[in-house]
């Protein structure tokens, strides 16, 4: 067996030397490609038995599947407490004694805990302010109930101010983070394990730990690794993420020992917690085996940008490198025209109808796999790294992802896109997995509401029918020019992120992807945003392909939609099939083979919200939800109203901008479109049952608990009042 292993290691330096030489004598900038792929033999953070079916030793315990998350970025960890548990949120007035007494009642997993740390948060005119620490016993109540009694001490500044306290909690049993154990497996040659470490709650648990790693077989172990680390220290990141060589280790067979030693004990306790350790084996890397990178622009209405015809240049990067230099899909159809619905549509292949997140406020089924569980499931890492809002762990965007950061904005209220701040992010996730199978995908709210482009882009786009815009301009005007600034930003941001795919050599290994969730109105059907209407400012998104194997300089005007690029990322990364209910993948259609039946599929968007903003910035309630249906160029939209339900017939080939509604005069020739529609909803639960009854799991629609703080933030992009 070793004999195998020394020619597989054999077999990637050679490839590698032909790459860099062949990289050599093109002439290229940039880094050389990888020429081998780190492919994951291992997760030592996963359930059940390791690749290869080795099995479980004697003694030895299987590490559950659990996550942590160490300043809003979330890994698969060897072991860790529960996530943090919202235990009271409600309004009080701070009386003139800034005391503050609490009884909560503790339900759930906190029911039995004997010890718990409480985190207390005060919120005044949408300002939180984190108050001490609190560590107590709960009490059982004469009624039987468990509960927490919390005294709190108020700043002065919020006398007789209307609060609102929110309270989260652990659980500190004992429990043993202090030394955590693997399954075994057999290490090849070539093969390194690649890990994070950190402490949980930091701000609590801040004494500094000694982390320690062996190699143990039987009862001998050697150690491989330790290093102080002092959570304290402000130049630390949060996670730490190390890699080591097991060549010494090839042949044999062993199991990993994972320790943490507190080395002071001023803190009143210490969550230590190794993150998603992987033993990878480096492989050649095949011409077919790409790596793929969707980037999702919250907002993004496809008829803005320079590729789809925009009169403004608001993104000549995006014309260059996907307009000439990849594919354009012309006619893209969104699932939703709000950001969590089209997004889970985009995860899971299916309608939100279907899935039964139809809102930010559902949670997805445990029946239903995710691009990302999938894509993992198949060999391939993952990452995520999204702005703060409806695209939350607690709805399941999480799921699968071994790295899931959620780039929260500083101030509640005012939820500025960052992406220039998710991008850095980005870069520095390529770096650590540049030469790793790997799917990331990548959000960010740049374009949503409030439009704020950077001052250094004021000047741009100063003129709308030939009137220089001002502040007395209609407002529409106002809105669109600077929503305009902000693609342009965008678009600039996004050159520099390719430039660092080329420096690290992956713009030949990479299949980027931009996409959009909904557009945007601008007054072009009466109303303002976005959730509430089916017209093409709202349903028509861009997608966009480039990297290898991608045909530069291509339109498909083939109507497509958000449910399609699961399973064309799924291929594209030539993980296996996805199950046999889902959509097809275009990439036959991107190779110019394209599928039966694809022309006259009907294509589903669904509008679920009931308010939305009318000319006059004012509120408008209607009845949702209202569904639209496409095939070719007919579409058929269908509104609820107090007697029943209201259709809309439009032929886009000749009126693009829905301009004449024909069902009054030709609603006979969409019939069966009508029918599609009326049928929807019961076709939609129908398929629920059937997959969910496939995988055995029950139907998810519960309810997702917002604290204060998530609820300013929500409101704050316009999705509550």
């Amino acid at each position: 067996m070793r004999s195998s292993f020394r020619s597989s290691a054999r077999c990637v330096l050679t490839c590698a030397l032909g790459a860099l030489a062949a990289w050599l004598a093109c002439g290229e900038g940039g880094s050389p490609p990888p020429a081998f792929a780190l492919v994951p033999l291992a997760r030592l953070a996963d359930p059940g038995p390791v690749a290869g079916g080795l099995s479980e030793p004697a003694g030895i315990t299987t590490v559950g599947h659990v996550i942590a998350t160490i300043a809003d970025e979330t890994r698969f960890a060897m072991a860790a407490p529960r996530r943090e548990v919202l235990v009271w949120n409600h309004h009080v007035e701070v009386p003139r004694s800034r005391r503050i007494e609490i009884s909560a009642e503790l339900t759930g997993s906190l029911e039995h805990a004997k010890r718990l740390v409480v985190f207390p948060y005060l919120g005044i005119w949408r300002i939180w302010e984190p108050l001490p620490l609190i560590m107590l016993e709960p009490e059982t109540s004469p009624d039987g109930k468990r509960r927490v009694q919390v005294v709190l001490e108020a700043p002065i500044s919020a006398i007789y101010e209307a609060a609102t306290v929110t309270l989260y909690a652990y659980a500190i049993d004992p429990l043993a983070l202090d030394s955590i154990e693997s399954r075994t497996l057999q290490i090849p040659d070539a093969a390194q394990l690649a890990f994070a470490f950190g402490v949980l709650q930091p701000q609590a648990g801040n004494d500094p730990v000694q982390f320690s790693l062996d190699a143990c077989e039987a009862d001998r172990c050697e150690e491989l690794f330790s290093e102080r680390f002092d959570p304290s220290a402000a130049s630390k990141a949060p996670w730490q993420d190390r890699s080591l060589s097991l060549e010494r280790l090839a042949g044999q067979t062993r199991r990993f020992r994972f320790r943490a030693q507190r080395l002071a004990e001023t803190a009143p306790f210490s969550f230590p917690v190794w993150g998603n350790p992987t033993v990878y084996v480096a492989t050649p890397r095949r011409p077919e085996q790409r790596n793929v990178i969707l980037l999702s622009i919250d907002t993004l209405r496809a008829d803005h940008l320079t590729p789809y015809g925009y009169p403004l240049d608001t993104s000549p990067f995006m014309q260059t490198r996907f307009g000439s230099g990849g594919t354009i899909f012309e006619n893209a159809v969104a699932a939703a025209t709000a950001t969590t619905p089209s997004h889970m549509a985009i995860f899971t292949g299916l309608q939100p109808s279907v899935t039964g997140v139809v809102d930010g406020m559902r949670t997805l089924s445990p029946g239903f796999s995710t691009l990302a569980e999938l894509a993992r499931a198949g060999g391939i890492d993952t990452g995520a790294i999204t702005e703060d809002g409806w695209l939350g762990l607690e709805t399941g965007f999480g799921r699968g992802f071994d790295s899931f950061s959620e780039n929260r904005s500083a101030d509640i209220m005012a939820p500025e896109g960052q992406v220039d701040v998710t991008f850095e992010q980005a870069r520095r996730w390529l770096e650590r997995n540049r030469d790793r199978h790997f799917f990331l995908f990548l959000h960010t709210y740049q374009v949503h509401t409030p439009y704020a482009p950077p001052a250094a882009y004021g000047g741009l786009f100063a003129e709308h029918a030939g009137e220089t815009i001002t502040k007395a301009s209609p407002p529409h005007w106002v809105r669109r020019r600077d929503y305009d600034r902000e693609i342009r930003y965008v678009d600039d941001e996004l050159r520099g992120l390719f430039a660092h795919l080329r420096m690290l050599g992956l713009d030949r290994d990479t299949v980027f992807i931009v996409v959009s969730d909904h557009g945007e109105e601008f007054l072009d059907h009466g109303r303002f945003e976005h959730g509430t209407q089916n017209f093409q400012e709202v349903v028509h998104v861009p997608l966009m392909l480039a990297g290898p194997g991608i045909p530069r300089g291509q339109r498909i005007a083939t109507p497509v939609s958000h449910v399609d690029l699961l399973p064309t990322i799924l291929e594209l990364l030539g993980t296996p099939d996805a199950p046999k209910w889902r959509t097809r993948s275009l990439l036959p259609l991107i190779e110019g083979s394209a599928p039966q039946g694809l022309e006259e599929r009907a294509l589903f968007s669904e509008s679920p919200d009931s308010l939305g903003i009318g000319a006059d910035g004012f509120v408008v309630e209607v009845l949702a939800p209202a569904y639209s249906v496409r095939r070719g160029q007919q579409k058929v939209v269908r509104y609820r109203t107090e007697n029943g339900f209201r259709y809309e017939y439009y032929d886009l080939g000749r009126d693009p901008e829905e301009r004449h509604n024909l069902f009054a005069q030709r609603g006979h020739e969409v019939a069966d479109l009508v029918a599609r529609l009326d049928g929807y909803e019961h076709a939609s639960h129908a398929l629920r049952e059937r997959v969910e009854g496939e995988s055995g799991a029950t139907t998810g629609e519960a309810s997702i608990r917002l604290d204060p703080a998530q609820e300013e933030k929500l409101r704050a992009l316009g999705y509550l009042e």
